[in-house]
């Protein structure tokens, strides 16, 4: 008789150990499964990250020690809450979400990049009522482009390390419910505290509660939080889009009175 059934070879103890080898075998394939998955859990919080540094240094943008806690703790959240969205279905799935995301971040990236180094002020969402006139600005975009080839690149470089190598090194693996629930947590937590901060922040706070500026968002808290606060601000909330020659014409009355 096995002496780990107690003994008496009784149901219950059966039962009892049939119960523990299961507990087990789950737990077992929970570790391995999160030991596979958790290189993938750091992928779109190191990309946003590093997109986020490229891009400010690139336009030689930052706060200091501020926009460096703000830009970090905002990027962490969000890229917590795309790495949620990238485990919720089956491996296949899950494959071709990762890299539409990233090919997404990584164009908004690049497009912000040109379109401040060409006009001088940042892609603002509402700007998309005028692609028509996309046209007129090709070739300004296109010295652009050469022009910031190396930012470019660097850009590129994570895009296309996971498509050729980040399959295998950190598959998006359905992850277990509770590995779902502790990132969803970490997200809350990291915008959380980065509202928390603002409290005691007053220029920062004006920056994200106050008139949209996209220099200021973008310079304090990062681009990917400048391009969510832009979705819910005025196109004219900052003057951006006012027209320049009304804006001269203004002044010139002005200078004759």
């Amino acid at each position: 008789m096995d002496p780990r059934y107690g003994g008496g070879g009784g149901m219950g103890d059966r039962r009892r150990f049939n119960a523990e080898e299961s507990y087990r075998g789950r737990r077992g394939l929970f570790e391995r499964l999160f030991r596979r998955n958790r290189a993938f859990l750091f992928w779109f919080p190191a990309l946003i990250l590093y997109d986020e540094l490229v891009f400010h240094v690139a336009r030689g943008q930052g706060r200091g020690l501020a926009g460096v806690f703000y830009t970090l703790v905002f990027s962490l959240s969000v890229g917590c809450v795309l790495t949620l969205l990238s485990t919720l279905f089956v491996n296949r799935i899950n494959v071709y979400i990762v890299i539409t995301l990233s090919s997404v971040i990584t164009l908004l990236f690049i497009v912000h990049l040109v379109f401040l180094g060409a006009f001088g002020e940042y892609f603002r969402w509402s700007s998309l009522s005028r692609i028509g006139e996309a046209g007129q600005y090709a070739g300004e975009a296109a010295s652009q482009v050469i022009r910031d080839i190396i930012p470019i690149m660097l850009l590129l470089l994570p895009l296309m390390f996971y498509c050729i190598w980040g399959r295998d090194l950190a598959p998006a693996l359905s992850t277990p419910l509770g590995v779902k629930g502790m990132i969803l947590a970490l997200a809350i937590m990291f915008h959380l505290t980065g509202l928390t901060g603002l409290v005691t922040d007053r220029a920062a706070s004006e920056a994200y509660r106050g008139g949209f500026v996209p220099e200021d968002v973008s310079s304090y808290f990062g681009l990917m939080t400048e391009m969510r606060l832009d979705l819910f601000s005025h196109p004219d909330g900052e003057g951006g889009d006012e027209d320049p020659a009304a804006g001269t014409g203004s002044s010139a009355d002005a200078e004759q009175k």
